[in-house]
C-alpha cells in the first residue's frame, strides 16, 4: 500500500503529508516514465493530477510502447524471444498496480470527509497559565470528566496553586480549591463525582477528595500518584522513590494492602487501575539503564508482569474504558506520540501501535466511552505565525505559516524580510515570509538553536556543542569558531561581528571572524545579565534586555562611545527596531497577557500595539 497507518486517522494523515516510496526501491527495473505516471495520479495537488481517466490510460500506452521496444532491442534472437513474455507480465502487473493506487487515492480523496475524520482539537483555556511543573519536572494533571462534560485543571497564580473545574460547553470555569503550594495527581472517580488529588499546602504534604464543584474535602494518606478502584472504594498509591504501592481505603484512610514491587528500577511514577479487574499498571524508570518500563500487577500483589520497556521517555499509561488495551505517551524527537497496546489476560497480543503523532503533551486522560482526549499542551515552541502592524491604521494582523502540532522555534525574519530561519527537530530551517519553501539548511546531529541573519542576509549564525557556527543562507558545509564558548544567544553586530553569550559570562562578547579577537559588549563584566541584544538598522545603537540593579529594563548601548541609556524598566524584551531607528518593538512580559509594545528611543514611553 502507497500510504501506510494502523488507523483510519495516521493514513489519512499520510495520504494528505507524505510521499509514497518510489517503485524502484521494490522492483528495480521500473522505468522512469512510469514513476512519473504514478507520481502524477498521486499528486497531492488536485490540479496537478491527471483530470481525466483517458489521460491517464495515454500515457501508459505511450509508457508500454516504450518499454517494450527498449526490450526488443537485444542482439540475441534467444532472448528477443523470452523476455518480452516476463516484461510483459511486470507491465501488465505494473499498470494494474497503479489502476489500484490511483483509484484508491481519487477515493480517498473523494470520500474522505465520509470515511475518515481527522482528530479534532479544542482549545479549552486561553490564559496560558496551566500549571506544569513539579520541582523542575513535567506533570500534566488536566483530566477530563469520564463523562466528557467537565474538565479540572491546575492554575499556576505564581506564590500558589488553584484547581479549577471548567464544563466544556463553554460555562465559566469554577475555582473549588486554592492555596496549594505543589500537586502532583488530580484524578476523577470513574463515577465522575469527586476528585482525588495530591498536594502540598505550606508545607505539609497530603492526599484528598473534594466534591468535582467544591465542598468539604476529604484528607488522606500522602501519595505522589494515586488512582481510583473501579468501584471508588479504594485509592491505589505509590511514592516516588520507593517500590511499594498502598491500596487505600477511601472511607476509613486506613491503609488496607501494602504490595511491594519486584524489579532493579530507580524510580516509581504514576499508576492507573483497569475498569473491568483488579489488575494495576504502574510506570518505572532505571537509572543504570536508562530505561522506561510499564508493569502490571493484581490488586492482591500477585503476578506482577514487565508489558513494556523502551530506551525512550514514557508519560501516563493508562487503561482504556474496556480494559483491553494501555495508551500512554512516548517521546519522539521533541514531541510526544500517543500509543496504544493490547492487552489479553496476562498476555501482550501485538506490538504497540502509533495512535497520534506530533502532540506536546505528558499526560492525558479518557472519556468514558473512548472518544474524547483531554491534555495540557506544552507551548514553548509550536507553530510558526507572522505578525505584520500596519501603523498608519493602527492595524495588527497575524498569518499562521505551520500547521499541526510539529515543534517550530527561535524564528528570526531575514533582513529583506523575504525569509524566516528557525529550529526545527533541532536543526536550522529556511522558508519563505509566506510560509512557503521550506529549505533545511544544517544537517547536524547535535542540537542547534539561536539562529541569527547577518545585515547581509548571506550567513546564518547559530549555535551548536557550544560553539558559534555559521552557514550559508542557501545552505552548504557550515563554519565553527572553536575558540568561542558559547552558553545561548548569537546575534550578528556588522557582517564580520558576531555577539554571544559566553558559558556562565553576564555579558556579550563581540566576535570578529576576520581578527579571531573577541572583546565584551559592556566594559564593565559585573553589571547583572544582558539578553536579546538587537541592533538599529542604522548601526549605531544596540537595544537590550538588562538585568542591571536596581533599574534591569530595556537599555540603549552606543556603538559610538559605549553609552548606556535606561528606557523602560521591567522584562520587556527587545523584538526589532522600527525602521527609522527612532522606535523599539519589544514583549512587555509582566502583563498577563504579554503585550507587544512600541517604545521611543528618545524618551522611553510606549504605546500598546496588540
Amino acid at each position: 500500500y502507497p500510504f501506510q497507518g494502523e488507523y483510519d486517522a495516521s493514513i489519512f494523515y499520510s495520504v494528505i503529508n507524505q510521499n509514497p516510496e518510489p517503485l524502484a526501491r521494490y522492483k528495480a527495473d521500473i522505468g522512469e516514465g512510469f514513476q512519473r505516471i504514478i507520481d502524477k495520479a498521486l499528486d497531492k495537488d488536485l490540479e496537478t493530477r491527471y483530470q481525466h481517466i483517458d489521460d491517464l490510460l495515454s500515457d501508459l500506452r505511450r509508457e508500454r510502447k516504450v518499454s517494450s521496444e527498449s526490450i526488443f532491442i537485444t542482439k540475441d534472437s534467444y532472448e528477443r524471444s523470452k523476455k518480452p513474455k516476463k516484461k510483459k507480465y511486470i507491465i501488465a502487473a505494473s499498470i494494474l498496480l497503479l489502476l489500484l493506487l490511483v483509484f484508491a487515492t481519487f477515493y480517498l480523496s473523494n470520500f474522505k470527509t465520509k470515511i475518515f475524520e481527522l482528530p479534532k482539537h479544542t482549545q479549552l483555556t486561553f490564559n496560558g497559565n496551566i500549571y506544569l511543573f513539579e520541582e523542575g519536572t513535567l506533570f500534566d494533571r488536566s483530566q477530563i470528566s469520564p463523562d466528557g462534560q467537565f474538565t479540572a485543571y491546575v492554575v499556576d497564580k505564581g506564590n500558589e496553586r488553584s484547581i479549577y473545574v471548567k464544563d466544556n460547553s463553554g460555562e465559566q470555569a469554577i475555582e473549588i480549591f486554592k492555596g496549594l503550594t505543589g500537586i502532583t495527581t488530580l484524578r476523577w472517580s470513574p463515577s465522575g463525582n469527586e476528585i482525588f488529588f495530591s498536594a502540598t499546602i505550606g508545607t505539609s504534604w497530603s492526599s484528598y477528595i473534594i466534591p468535582k464543584l467544591g465542598g468539604r474535602i476529604q484528607k488522606l494518606e500522602p501519595i505522589h500518584f494515586g488512582c481510583w478502584s473501579p468501584d471508588e472504594s479504594l485509592i491505589a498509591g505509590i511514592f516516588i522513590p520507593d517500590k511499594f504501592v498502598i491500596l487505600l481505603k477511601r472511607e476509613t484512610n486506613e491503609i488496607v494492602k501494602r504490595i511491594k514491587l519486584k524489579g532493579s528500577f530507580t524510580w516509581l511514577f504514576d499508576i492507573d487501575w483497569s475498569p473491568k479487574d483488579d489488575k494495576i499498571i504502574f510506570l518505572t524508570r532505571d537509572d543504570k539503564t536508562d530505561k522506561y518500563e510499564i508493569w502490571s500487577i493484581n490488586a492482591d500483589g500477585s503476578q506482577q508482569q514487565k508489558i513494556l520497556e523502551e530506551n525512550k521517555g514514557i508519560y501516563s499509561p493508562r487503561w482504556s474504558p474496556d480494559g483491553n488495551y494501555i495508551y500512554y505517551l512516548q517521546e519522539n524527537e521533541a514531541t510526544q506520540d500517543l500509543m496504544k497496546i493490547e492487552i489479553s489476560s496476562n498476555t501482550i497480543d501485538k506490538a504497540p501501535k502509533v495512535i497520534q503523532t506530533g502532540l506536546q503533551a505528558f499526560g492525558f486522560s479518557i472519556t468514558r466511552d473512548n472518544k474524547k482526549l483531554c491534555y495540557t499542551k506544552y507551548n514553548e515552541s509550536s507553530n510558526l505565525w507572522n505578525f505584520t502592524y500596519n501603523e498608519r491604521k493602527n492595524l495588527f494582523q497575524s498569518k499562521k505559516l505551520t500547521e499541526g502540532t510539529s515543534y517550530y522555534s527561535q524564528p528570526v525574519i531575514s533582513p529583506n524580510e523575504e525569509e524566516i530561519v528557525f529550529v526545527h527537530k533541532d536543526n536550522i530551517f529556511k522558508m519563505s515570509i509566506n510560509g512557503e519553501s521550506n529549505q533545511q539548511l544544517t544537517f547536524l546531529n547535535s542540537s542547534c538553536y539561536s539562529p541569527s541573519w547577518s545585515p547581509n542576509g548571506k550567513e546564518i549564525a547559530f549555535v551548536s556543542e557550544g560553539y558559534l557556527y555559521t552557514v550559508s543562507s542557501e545552505g552548504g558545509t557550515p563554519n565553527i569558531f572553536k575558540n568561542t564558548v558559547v552558553g545561548s544567544q548569537v546575534f550578528w553586530q556588522s557582517n564580520s561581528e558576531i555577539f554571544y553569550h559566553k558559558q556562565g559570562n553576564q555579558n556579550f562578547y563581540v566576535f570578529n571572524r576576520l581578527t579571531q579577537e573577541n572583546k565584551l559588549l559592556v566594559s564593565n563584566d559585573s553589571v547583572g545579565w544582558v539578553f536579546n541584544p538587537r541592533l538599529s538598522p542604522d548601526s549605531l545603537m544596540i537595544a537590550v534586555d538588562w538585568n542591571r540593579y536596581p533599574t534591569s529594563g530595556l537599555w540603549i548601548i552606543s556603538r559610538v562611545d559605549s553609552s548606556q541609556k535606561f528606557l523602560l524598566k521591567g522584562n520587556i524584551v527587545p523584538l526589532r527596531w522600527a525602521k527609522n531607528s527612532k522606535e523599539i518593538y519589544a514583549v512587555n512580559s509582566d502583563k498577563t497577557p504579554p503585550e507587544i509594545i512600541k517604545v521611543s528611543a528618545n524618551t522611553g514611553l510606549y504605546k500598546v500595539i496588540y
